[in-house]
């Protein structure tokens, strides 16, 4: 007699709903590294504060301490910064004057309203450890027709091809538009100590800070093997020229409009007019104006030594 035993039916669901649930279980261990990254990302910088100060070259990580408050991202997003940066009041004072003579070196090739501007009003500023422009370039891809030939790639190109020395160590570069992933790998590749912007970047921003996040305690990657910092110029046109192009439904495009034009005329009349609040600085403006009175409106084609580096007889004494 052979007895047939049929377990009850209450098994088969039971079976199919803990399948699903180690299936969804699975799910989320797949997921749970992406989740600790972007946690680690908003304890890294929960409010988008400017960097802080840290050594040249120190990567930032996903472990790191949450930063102190700053001006918030226009975007107001967690972001993870590069290289911590805090500058004296004198150094930031300084930070600003080199900011309003990237915008004047930008405007400066712009002469006529009505026409846009060649160089898409994008300029790069290179300064020394003496806190003294060596260099200048503005944005050329619509003159040469040549996506690549943004204002940083042509200043450190053209330096480095005017000084002896393959890198640019102990130089900063002061920027009207935040560098792009292009930008950014070659200011790395430079080995400038780092990089001042004077415009937040919609969707090509914050690359500086990806190169050199340390997502490895996270499962992802280390960061690049040198770490420029960089760090939002301290003055108000920057924030008024990301207020505006927040609110911008023109037309044209944002650096051909008059709004942008009517902001960086602003910026570079503030230069005229500058008087620091540190005696040191006094010279630093004074070097400003001489240097940007030197550099041509004219597009200068690579190499050139107009201004980079100034000569003895234009150099501040």
């Amino acid at each position: 007699m052979i007895l047939a035993f049929q377990k009850p039916a209450s098994h088969g669901p039971r079976r199919r709903a803990r399948t699903r649930c180690q299936g969804q279980f699975s799910a989320w261990q797949r997921l749970l590294p992406v989740v600790a990254l972007s946690v680690a990302v908003t304890a890294c910088n929960p409010t988008g504060s400017e960097p802080v100060e840290s050594k040249p070259g120190t990567p930032h990580s996903a472990a790191s301490v949450p930063l102190p408050a700053g001006s918030v991202s226009p975007r107001s997003r967690p972001v993870a910064q590069s290289v911590r940066y805090a500058p004296s009041p004198a150094q930031r004072e300084r930070d600003e004057v080199f900011s309003l003579l990237a915008y004047s070196v930008a405007l400066k090739a712009w002469p006529d309203r009505q026409k846009p501007s060649p160089s898409r009003c994008i300029a790069a500023v290179l300064v020394n450890r003496e806190h003294s422009p060596v260099c200048w370039a503005r944005n050329a891809v619509d003159i040469t027709n040549n996506g690549t030939s943004h204002a940083e790639v042509r200043l450190l190109t053209n330096y480095l091809n005017q000084v002896p020395q393959k890198h640019a160590t102990g130089t900063r570069l002061y920027v009207t538009l935040e560098p792009c992933a292009m930008c950014a790998g070659m200011i790395a590749m430079s080995r400038a100590d780092g990089v001042i912007y004077g415009q937040t970047a919609d969707g090509s921003g914050r690359a500086m800070e990806r190169l050199t996040f340390d997502s490895s305690p996270v499962g992802g990657y280390p960061p690049y093997s040198w770490a420029p910092f960089s760090a939002p110029a301290p003055t108000k046109f920057r924030r008024m020229l990301d207020r505006a192009r927040r609110e911008y439904r023109g037309q044209q495009h944002w650096h051909d409009s008059s709004q942008y034009r009517a902001i960086i005329e602003r910026a570079a009349q503030a230069l005229q007019e500058y008087s620091p609040k540190h005696e040191e600085n006094r010279e630093v403006v004074r070097r400003a104006l001489a240097f940007l009175a030197g550099v041509p409106r004219e597009y200068q084609a690579l190499p050139y030594d107009v201004q980079c580096p100034p000569k003895a007889s234009s150099s501040p004494k």
